[in-house]
Parts: C-alpha cells; sequence; structure tokens
C-alpha cells in the first residue's frame, strides 16, 4: 500500500517472489505520481522529480531458455589417408572387388568435404574417375581395372593443401 511519501511498502517477504521488478516500478511510478498529486492544502499540485527503486530490484524472472544454432566447419585440408581397397589382388586386366578409398580431413582430424582428389595409377591401369570430390565425411572413392601385366600395381591418391601436395598410395597387384 504505497503511503503519503509515495512510498510503496510490501508486506509479505512471500508476496513479494511473484511480482516482478517491472510491475514493482510501474506501481512506483503510479504512486509518485498519484503522491505528487495529492497535497492537504489547496496549492498547485507537486511533479515528481525522480524515481527510486525501494525495493524488488535485482531480481532474475524465470526466463524460457535460449536456443543457440552454431555451426562448425572443418579447417583446410592437411592429410588423405587410405580407408579401404588397399593391397587387392586379381587377374591383371580385371577390375578389384572392393573400391579405393581415402579420406581427407584437416589438422585435427575433421572430415574435410568438397576437397578435389586426384587418383593416378602406375600400371596402365583404368581409373573409373582421375578426380573425385570428398563427400561430407571427407570421402572419395574411386575403382580400379588392372593393368595388362602381372606385377605390383601402384594408385596413388593426391590433394593440395595449403603446404603443398599430399598423397597416399594404395598397392594392388594384378596376377
Amino acid at each position: 500500500m504505497p503511503d503519503l511519501n509515495g512510498s510503496l511498502t510490501l508486506r509479505s517477504p512471500s508476496a513479494r517472489r511473484g511480482i516482478r521488478a517491472s510491475r514493482i516500478l510501474t506501481a512506483c511510478v503510479a504512486v509518485l505520481g498519484l503522491a505528487a498529486c495529492h497535497n492537504d492544502d489547496s496549492t498547485a499540485p507537486l511533479t515528481a522529480s525522480a524515481v527510486t527503486v525501494l525495493s524488488g530490484g535485482s531480481q532474475s524472472g524465470s526466463l524460457s531458455p535460449v536456443l543457440v544454432l552454431a555451426t562448425a566447419a572443418p579447417g583446410a585440408a592437411a592429410t588423405i589417408m587410405v580407408t579401404a581397397g588397399d593391397a587387392q589382388s586379381a587377374a591383371a586386366g580385371s577390375a578389384l572387388s572392393s573400391p579405393l578409398t581415402v579420406r581427407v580431413v584437416d589438422l585435427y582430424g575433421n572430415a574435410v568435404p568438397n576437397v578435389t582428389v586426384t587418383f593416378s595409377d602406375d600400371a596402365s591401369g583404368s581409373l573409373t574417375a582421375t578426380t573425385v570430390t570428398t563427400d561430407a565425411f571427407g570421402v572419395a572413392t574411386d575403382a580400379l581395372t588392372l593393368g595388362p601385366n602381372a606385377g605390383p600395381d601402384d594408385v596413388t591418391a593426391s590433394i593440395d593443401t595449403p603446404s603443398g601436395p599430399v598423397t597416399a598410395t594404395l598397392h594392388e597387384t594384378a596376377m
């Protein structure tokens, strides 16, 4: 209840908990306005010159949680590694049974998508593609038909990095 000086006093501490700071401030401003207009004699009404929070300041309301959306991006391509298709053997001139698979990662081991991987064969084998772009998991896959001659058949997968080209080699054997 406001007194004649414009102060608002809440009698019960439990009543204070349910009132937000903005409501108390609004009530204080309204009380000051009433107090400024109230006078026992017939002189002109008083004008409020300041608003002071008497109680209820520094409250913390129970706000809804805030959802923050963050997107992390990998760094530049740093390493290429063989993940599948290494050390296969097949008849000369035939296709290998498993695809040649490499993975491109950044300095911290995070997959790097959209990197061009160049595949080359040293034994006249035939690759499905000479360039493959890594997928969202940093993976590039190619297939190889071995060259016409028996013996080792190495496929090199290479990428360009800020530090220069980096390669990985898959070792296959034509029988």
